[in-house]
């Protein structure tokens, strides 16, 4: 028979590997990349530390735009949000990650178990507008988010609704997963709900940019 003290020795190697695939497997699986401060905080250099190693003007004015839920994480506490910073008429920055609300809204960039299904895309085209794509195999679906004449952002999208296309300032949204056995394997569709109060699902292909801004 085992001596009591191997006995102790296999319980405390156990309770190790326990412990390390909590904190180094589960943020993987997860699709996690760190838990970041909100609102971010400026920083000797004169940017503020951003999610995924950006940096704005420390003057920039942090705008949180739209929370979307999504099936990707199995904490129900995580959303996907995205934000916006605004500096002197110009829309700095643009990003969309993680928020945790259990942890004070702490933002965290998509890990790889998010990546490895869908690919988001963050495209700057002209100082006042960003463009956000989310691509899953055949599957592409576009966001804008542009600056009003007051240089406030907002999320566009191009809808499909109960009247045919339509185009949406989005205040809300939900991400349907493709599913395989069960499991998150990609995207399958973005439904949204507009500031008119209007609900649809984001098409293919199609450029939200509002004319003008």
């Amino acid at each position: 028979m085992p001596s009591r003290l191997a006995v102790v020795a296999v319980a405390v190697a156990a309770a190790v590997a326990i412990a390390v695939a909590v904190v180094v497997v589960g943020p993987l699986a997860c699709g996690v990349d760190g838990p970041q401060p909100r609102p971010p905080t400026a920083d000797h250099t004169g940017v503020r530390p951003l999610p995924g190693g950006a940096g704005v003007p420390v003057d920039a004015v942090h705008h949180e735009l739209v929370r979307i839920e999504q099936p990707f994480h199995p904490n129900d506490d995580y959303a996907i949000v995205i934000d916006a910073w605004v500096a002197s008429g110009t829309l700095v920055d643009v990003r969309m990650g993680w928020v945790d609300t259990g942890a004070g809204d702490a933002r965290s960039r998509f890990g790889k178990g998010v990546r490895r299904h869908v690919d988001v895309e963050h495209v700057q085209p002209e100082p006042r507008s960003w463009r956000i794509s989310l691509v899953s195999g055949d599957v592409r679906r576009h966001l804008a988010i542009t600056l009003d004449r007051d240089d406030r952002p907002a999320v566009w999208a191009t809808i499909d609704a109960q009247g045919g296309a339509a185009r949406c300032r989005v205040t809300a949204g939900r991400l349907v997963a493709r599913r395989l056995l069960g499991v998150p394997v990609g995207l399958e569709r973005l439904e949204v709900e507009c500031a008119d109060g209007t609900h649809g699902t984001v098409r293919a292909g199609d450029d939200p940019m509002p004319d003008g801004g």
